[in-house]
């Protein structure tokens, strides 16, 4: 066999190969597809986050002090005692509009207090 003839059934056998992967059938549809998806990769839906810790169930009275989360006697009473001396009431005796917002400061902060001090001398004694 000659090399042009070489040549030629070379090039026709690529033809042949060109027309059916043009044609396509149903067979080389399923391969493709399948080598589409594994080269997109895996479908990953991720997790969600895990859902935030639950707050501090005295974070409110911590917050109405304006004492760090989990501070201690000493601190809770020693940020009360310096609440207090700035929103007493007595303090605001020429403006009766600001008299009565520091009594209900002082009304959120003994409250807070008055829970905070409980339960952390429950603490104490177990």
């Amino acid at each position: 066999m000659s090399l042009s003839q070489r040549l030629l059934r070379i090039a026709r056998q690529a033809l042949d190969e060109l027309a059916d992967g043009l044609r396509e059938p149903a067979a080389h549809a399923d391969a493709r597809r399948e080598l589409e998806e594994a080269l997109a990769g895996p479908r990953y839906h991720p997790k969600p986050p895990p859902p935030p810790p639950p707050p501090h169930p005295l974070k409110d009275h911590y917050d109405a002090l304006g004492a760090p989360v989990g501070a201690d006697l000493a601190t809770v009473e020693k940020i009360w005692r310096r609440q207090v001396l700035e929103n007493h009431p007595d303090r605001f005796m020429h403006d009766p509009a600001k008299q009565q917002r520091a009594s209900d400061r002082l009304r959120r902060l003994n409250a807070a207090h008055d829970v905070l001090v409980r339960e952390l001398n429950r603490g104490e004694g177990e």
